[in-house]
Order: structure tokens, then C-alpha cells, then sequence
């Protein structure tokens, strides 16, 4: 007879988690936990003194945003821990997590579209991505209560778990590509109107004017750009930008 994943037995123990015991869906679960939390330390260790952080569409910096990091940090590493373990406490964690990125997202997903042309696209399907992956997760996550309760696992392989490898791997894929294709547009837009903007300021009288006469993204590179030539007005020029994110990069870089 075949022993079915969630049904209690008697022992007083669980099973002692194997990687290869464990359900595919788990699996991946865990790679993808894994994997934020490695970029989590990649960002502690290059970008800790200058932390940055968005929490409902709101661009943080300094303290507040390196607790927030530091926060999530702590998380991630101990739902990557509950899932190894199988924990069941991490049940709820992982459920409070993902939902609260979900929450998260949608709430910058509306703020986002002040912000201009292709960092709008950035910014939109980030936000739209996290939204739909968080969404899938929550679901297999909840859908998986018993795996965290039972105490014996069997190796059987359900329809959902295959479901969700598959579309999971599927979309992180898609994803990729559409966040690389909208990223080198991005980067590329970018360089180009700053160089633009750079040669236009070294040879204006009052730089002040050619930022002003500007609209869109470009006034806000602009006004970032003067900035860094003039660190003493850097601050006071940064109050210029509208955008949140070129103004947030402004005041990072006066720092």
C-alpha cells in the first residue's frame, strides 16, 4: 500500500529530511529561497554602506533601509532552514513572506507608474513578475500544510508538485528574459542621454537653464548629472528630480 504525503503515523519522530526524499516541488522551493538569500549577501556585502530599499513604492535609504534588509535577510534564512528541516512553523513564515511581496509589489506596481518611459517598463514588470511568482508560491506552499505536519514521507510524486517545477522554471526563465531585454534597453537609453546631456552641460553658460528647459526622464537625468559636477549644490539640485528612483540615485550618490 502505498503511504500518501500528509497522513500521520505513529512514531514519535519525523523522518529525518533527505534531499532525495524530498518532493520536487519542495525542491525547487528551497533553490529559489537559496537563491534570493545568496543575492540578499551578495547585496550586504557590496552595497551595505549605501542600502537602499523599497517598501510599498516608497525608495528608503540609511538606517531605516538597512534594518529593513536586515530583516528580510533573517527571514530568508530561516525559512531556507524550516523548508530543509521541515519545520512546521515555517509554514506560516514562508505563507506571511511570499504574501507579503505579493502586498508589496502591487502597491509599488501603482506608485510605479509616475515614473518615465522605459524605467517605467523596468520597474512594472519587476513588480508583475514578483506579483505572479509570489502568487504561485502561496499557493503550493499552502496547498503543502500536511508535508509540514506529517511525520513520514514517502517518495511519490504528485500531479501539483510536477505542475509546479514545470511553471515555476518556465516562468523564471520568461522572466529573465524579458527583465535582461528591458534592463540592456534601460542601460542603453540611459548612457546615451547621459552623454548627451554631459557634452550639453560643459558648454551651456547656465546649466541650471538646459536642465530646466528638459521634461520626462531626461530633466531628471539631467539634474542628476549636474549634481555630481557640483557637490555643492548636489543635494539642492537632487530636490529637482521627480522621479523617486533617479532621485533616490542622486542622493546616493552625494553621500
Amino acid at each position: 500500500m502505498v503511504k500518501k504525503r500528509g497522513v500521520h503515523r505513529p512514531s514519535s519522530h519525523y523522518d529525518q529530511p533527505h534531499w532525495r526524499n524530498l518532493p520536487p516541488g519542495i525542491k525547487v522551493l528551497i533553490a529559489y529561497t537559496g537563491f534570493i538569500t545568496f543575492f540578499y549577501l551578495l547585496y550586504f556585502l557590496f552595497a551595505a554602506k549605501k542600502p537602499i530599499s523599497v517598501v510599498f513604492g516608497v525608495m528608503l535609504s540609511g538606517n531605516i533601509a538597512l534594518t529593513i534588509e536586515l530583516i528580510s535577510l533573517a527571514l530568508l534564512i530561516s525559512i531556507l532552514y524550516g523548508l530543509i528541516k521541515r519545520e512546521f512553523w515555517v509554514f506560516y513564515v514562508s505563507l506571511a513572506w511570499f504574501s507579503f511581496g505579493i502586498l508589496n509589489a502591487l502597491v509599488s506596481l501603482i506608485k510605479f507608474s509616475s515614473e518615465f518611459d522605459i524605467l517605467r517598463k523596468v520597474l512594472f514588470a519587476s513588480s508583475l513578475i514578483i506579483i505572479i511568482l509570489n502568487g504561485i508560491i502561496v499557493w503550493y506552499v499552502y496547498s503543502e500544510k500536511k508535508y509540514f505536519k506529517t511525520k513520514h514521507l514517502n517518495k511519490e510524486t504528485k500531479a501539483k508538485d510536477k505542475f509546479f517545477v514545470y511553471i515555476i522554471s518556465a516562468f523564471i526563465i520568461v522572466s529573465l528574459l524579458i527583465l535582461i531585454t528591458y534592463g540592456l534597453e534601460f542601460y542603453n537609453t540611459t548612457l546615451k542621454t547621459t552623454n548627451e546631456i554631459i557634452s550639453e552641460l560643459k558648454i551651456a553658460e547656465v546649466p541650471d537653464v538646459v536642465c530646466a528647459q528638459k521634461s520626462g526622464s531626461e530633466q531628471d537625468i539631467c539634474y542628476l548629472v549636474l549634481a555630481v559636477m557640483n557637490d555643492e549644490r548636489g543635494i539642492q539640485l537632487c530636490e529637482n528630480i521627480n522621479s523617486d528612483f533617479y532621485k533616490m540615485t542622486c542622493y546616493r550618490a552625494m553621500q
